[in-house]
């Protein structure tokens, strides 16, 4: 073997291994985090999603077009969970739906706003997270947008939030989720560490099985967060939310549900 070739070989099985050293180190390093900590990696990893005005225009992707053309109808009062910048909310507009919008990062508001009221659309816009807004009135459609349901931590705080948006379902009313499925993370020794070290910082909030982490930007130092579903699981949440799976499907590697109340 030529020394060039046994070098490269050596360099990268070195980097592989630094690789997985530093995977295991996030696990601990979460469980010193407190939930703000974890809120703000997210916010980071999507404050660049879907941003620019031609993004925000494209509109539905084919699986939420799917979903609104055989659940949503024209007047429907919706309320979007995680509106970002605003595309979902232009796409429910358009249809002549009455809309209501939740986003946590104040900058995609803020832009969400100037889009909409450049087309001389009109929205209620609502700054925060689902799990700490106050709610008013009833909404046919509740639409939990792109994923952002697995970018919730912790079973206990996701059903708290189903419940929360079931509470405000119009008779008959429509909740949409999309989720990320795929390999589920590690449920050993590294999320027990995590778990252990949460426990010793007292943080609000614990690793679970399922949750899946890397890191975001340089410093300060951050997590993104997602957690990785099956769809039992995604039953038993809503299960517990008192609500049922009317519909389900997938388009591509997206999987959705629509939910309704028991």
């Amino acid at each position: 073997m030529h020394p060039l070739d046994l070098m490269r070989g050596c360099l990268v099985s070195a980097g592989r291994s630094f690789e997985r050293l530093g995977r295991a180190f996030i696990y601990p390093m979460a469980g010193t985090m407190r939930l703000s900590d974890l809120r703000l990696g997210i916010e980071r990893a999507w404050t660049t999603f879907n941003i620019t005005e031609a993004e925000i225009l494209a509109g539905w992707m084919p699986w939420e077009r799917r979903l609104a053309d055989e659940f949503v109808r024209s007047g429907d009062a919706v309320l979007i969970v995680g509106s970002g910048s605003g595309r979902d909310v232009l796409a429910f507009l358009e249809m002549g739906c009455r809309v209501t919008a939740i986003e946590p990062v104040s900058a995609l508001v803020t832009r969400a706003r100037s889009i909409v009221g450049q087309r001389g659309m009109t929205a209620d816009f609502v700054e925060g997270y689902i799990e700490d807004v106050t709610l008013a009135g009833q909404f046919d459609v509740i639409s939990f947008s792109y994923f952002c349901y697995s970018y919730i931590p912790g079973s206990l705080r996701r059903v708290a939030a189903l419940e929360k948006a079931a509470a405000h379902l119009a008779p008959g009313g429509r909740m949409f989720i999309s989720y990320v499925a795929g390999e589920r993370s590690p449920c050993g020794a590294l999320l027990k560490l995590g778990r252990l070290v949460g426990s010793w910082c007292r943080s609000d909030w614990r690793l679970e099985c399922g949750d899946s982490l890397s890191t975001v930007g340089t410093w300060p130092p951050a997590l993104t967060y997602e957690h990785v579903f099956s769809f039992d699981e995604v039953v038993r949440e809503a299960a517990q939310a008192g609500l049922r799976v009317h519909a389900r499907g997938r388009f591509s590697a997206e999987p959705f549900v629509v939910l309704m109340r028991t």
